[in-house]
């Protein structure tokens, strides 16, 4: 059954893609996906290989699959359409005994996910802002002290979601 709604799925999904031709979708992906803004962006953020390179590390532990370097550009550009983010945010979100039970269970959507990382950071803010010592931050919970000079003394996610934050951040 569920190799039948899976396919009934994809076939709904050509079809929709069906009524839009290959050079609307390419023209559609260099704007997005591959613009000069995007790719300034990119080539700025030297940390996305470095994100690779831990994901490549931690999979197994994680329990994803391995993720090339192409898909974590794409899965940071959109996230909220990303499965692929969507598979990491639930292995890094969730209760580590959990984690060996996720291909049992669903991913967690956009929103969800979203509202969880908001209320972790806003516990790192509390920690930070209760002892005002990086150092201190860093050995308690692991947080780098330059995450403060990047995303700034306040919880990005309370006045912005996710997907409109610059990829820096």
């Amino acid at each position: 059954k569920i190799l039948q709604n899976l396919g009934k799925k994809e076939r709904d999904e050509y079809a929709v893609l069906g009524d839009i031709s290959e050079e609307e979708l390419l023209k559609w992906e260099n704007d997005v996906l591959t613009g000069k803004h995007v790719k300034k962006q990119i080539n700025v953020i030297g940390e996305l290989a470095d994100i690779g390179f831990f994901i490549k590390l931690t999979h197994q532990v994680l329990c994803v699959k391995q993720v090339t370097q192409y898909e974590i550009e794409r899965m940071l550009l959109m996230p909220k359409e990303s499965t692929t983010l969507a598979t990491l945010m639930t292995a890094f979100l969730c209760p580590t005994a959990m984690r060996g039970s996720l291909y049992l269970k669903p991913l967690m959507t956009y929103e969800v996910w979203a509202a969880i990382l908001c209320r972790k950071l806003e516990s790192w803010y509390n920690a930070y802002l209760k002892l005002q010592n990086k150092i201190q931050i860093f050995l308690k919970y692991g947080i780098e002290p330059y995450f403060w000079d990047f995303v700034g003394d306040q919880n990005p996610l309370l006045t912005s979601e996710f997907h409109t934050l610059p990829l820096v951040k």
